[in-house]
């Protein structure tokens, strides 16, 4: 739990024990702990995945991990195993990557489906962004079926995102990445936004709701406050659901509602020190208490660790 201290005195030490400017997570922020129980798994073995911008776990097959690569590559996931080693590489057909930054596993009408979030915007410039959703597929594939395609629009302009989830609902929940401020100059903390499930009938453009806020708040000229990605572990039967949200310092853990997937009261917070990345985009679930961390970079580590 996070002791109980004001939100602003906890960004201020936040920033303090980074430093301006720099990504570098060498000490743990006032009202966090240390990640817990940090293990390195492996590394990842595909050559061609080395911005990996997501993870997610898979719904089909147990024990494998779907990743992808952001701006820049071609429109593929990848398959691994917590070890990094190479499962699969499967072109979407029909897909194209502007900015992939978030992938996420959720049902759909032909049971399982991957959702890709092409959804990065560093300069906030793009006026739609898009989620491309298929059918999970075998690791005997190459292509994948044909995406479905859907337009997103936010309310109030542009916003660059790199987190997403999909609830049980079918809901679509992003979740706002970089700093921004209020009409009266404060900083404002993360913007969350949610797409109905019915998004993939709508003629046109479907629009996002602005729903809520979460109790981070990036900072300018601190980028270890930003968000990188997000991933839903649903309730098992012993234990409730829980969102777990990556910026590059830290890890946090919400409750979420089991049917909606709207994010409820903080859990915990947890450093991310140990990882020793500063270019860290990527989490999932592995069980009910642990996470698989990845970063961008050529065979770059895997790790795994707890926040509870």
């Amino acid at each position: 739990m996070l002791a109980k201290r004001s939100l602003a005195s906890f960004w201020a030490a936040a920033l303090l024990a980074c430093g301006p400017g720099t990504g570098g997570t060498d000490r743990i922020a006032d009202g966090q702990s240390p990640l817990r129980d940090v293990r390195r798994l492996g590394k990842l073995s595909d050559a061609k995945l080395i911005e990996l911008s997501g993870l997610t776990r898979s719904i089909v097959h147990p024990g494998l991990f779907w990743g992808i690569n952001d701006s820049g590559n071609d429109p593929e996931i990848f398959a691994i195993d917590s070890t990094g080693k190479a499962l699969a590489r499967v072109l979407i057909t029909g897909a194209t990557n502007m900015d992939w930054e978030a992938i996420a596993s959720g049902p759909c009408d032909e049971g399982s489906c991957l959702f890709v979030g092409d959804v990065g915007d560093n300069q906030e410039r793009r006026g739609r962004v898009t989620v491309w959703r298929v059918v999970e597929p075998s690791l005997s594939a190459t292509h994948s079926s044909l995406a479905a395609k859907a337009d997103v629009r936010y309310p109030g302009g542009a916003r660059d995102v790199e987190a997403m989830w999909v609830s049980g609902d079918r809901s679509i929940w992003l979740l706002t990445k970089r700093p921004a401020r209020a009409a009266n100059g404060t900083l404002r903390r993360a913007f969350l936004y949610r797409v109905p499930g019915d998004l993939w009938n709508v003629s046109g453009v479907a629009h996002a709701e602005l729903t809520d806020s979460l109790s981070i708040v990036p900072l300018p000229r601190a980028s270890q406050t930003w968000i990188t990605d997000a991933a839903l572990l649903p309730a098992d039967g012993e234990s409730r659901p829980k969102l777990a949200v990556r910026t590059y310092g830290s890890v946090y853990i919400f409750a979420v509602d089991e049917n909606t997937g709207r994010p409820g009261s903080l859990l915990s917070t947890c450093s991310l020190s140990e990882l020793r990345s500063n270019a860290g985009e990527a989490v999932t679930w592995l069980s009910q208490g642990s996470m698989l961390f990845g970063s961008e970079g050529r065979f770059i580590d895997l790790f795994t660790g707890r926040c509870d």
